[in-house]
């Protein structure tokens, strides 16, 4: 009979994780289970189904044309499975919108704007989870997460917010106190400020593509100085400790009330595809929230382009 050649739902939900994954290892630390014991959980099946949905390699692994549509099919059979039995086991939290995003981007843009969205719909109760790893959307966890990157997510929908520019901010003290500063090659006196990290394979800019943008070939001249988070550089530009490559969306509160001056207009942007994405898993797509939540994100970053 077809049903003795289905896997049960562990079975599936291992299916799901190496496809997803595309690494033994990881799918094994996400089910909870050794490598070995994965791969030999897809063996079993596969010899079961006698197909092969894995292929294999020294190196790597792929999903078998043969293995795509099951896998597919897994994949959104585990979503509705997920999704209901999160509606009957926690009705209680059915106004509660979990949303995972970077420290950053809570700390700098959303926390400031939440009364706004209180105000819209005060029936729905935001649950901010703030961290910079990247986390499955599961049940039980974040409903909606907005992440920077490249918005290659494959079990839902990926809906891109805004172009990623930076540009050059300081404090008005700052900026006032030096009245002599006429052009920005007058700025080599002052440290320069940026982010040193890497997302998804990309350096983030540094000042010799901005000081390249603006054509100043002064870049060997300069006092620079690393972060490696966004936050505590702009608290070292509000306290006038130089001039800063930030994204104008994070500070803008401290530029609208002349805290922070955007010393020019040049700005470095960045490849079209890297940029803030809300990620919107297929279990939450009839989820209480998501939809207004969408809406309010979209209208709230439109003038941010």
């Amino acid at each position: 009979m077809l049903s003795r050649l289905l896997p049960g739902t562990g079975s599936l939900r291992i299916l799901d994780a190496a496809a997803r994954h595309l690494n033994f290892t990881r799918a094994a630390e996400e089910v909870g289970l050794t490598p070995a014991a994965v791969s030999y959980q897809i063996k079993e099946i596969e010899g079961r189904l006698g197909v092969v949905l894995f292929e294999r390699t020294s190196r790597s692994i792929k999903v078998s044309e043969a293995g795509k549509p099951l896998l597919t099919a897994v994949a959104e059979v585990l979503a509705l499975l997920d999704k209901a039995i999160a509606e009957i086991t926690a009705p209680q939290a059915n106004n509660v919108l979990q949303v995972s995003l970077p420290a950053r981007l809570a700390t700098n843009w959303l926390m400031p704007k939440l009364a706004d969205f209180k105000q819209l719909h005060p029936e729905i109760q935001l649950a901010l989870d703030i961290t910079d790893d990247v986390r499955d959307l599961v049940p039980g966890g974040p409903d909606v997460a907005i992440r920077f990157g490249r918005g290659q997510y494959l079990r839902g929908e990926a809906i891109r917010l805004t172009q990623t520019r930076l540009l050059p901010v300081a404090s008005r003290e700052l900026w006032h106190a030096a009245d002599d500063l006429e052009s920005l090659a007058d700025l080599t006196t002052q440290g320069f400020l940026y982010v040193d990290c890497q997302v998804e394979g990309l350096q983030w800019p540094d000042w010799s593509q901005w000081f390249a943008a603006a054509g100043l070939s002064i870049a060997t001249r300069v006092r620079t100085q690393k972060f490696s988070d966004t936050s505590h550089l702009i608290q070292a530009v509000l306290a006038g400790g130089g001039i800063g490559l930030v994204e104008p969306m994070l500070v803008g509160a401290e530029l609208a009330n002349k805290q922070l001056i955007a010393v020019s207009k040049v700005a470095v942007s960045l490849p079209v595809s890297y940029a803030y994405y809300l990620l919107i898993p297929t279990s939450s797509d009839h989820k209480f929230g998501v939809s207004a939540f969408k809406q309010w994100l979209v209208a709230q970053l439109a003038d941010t382009e």
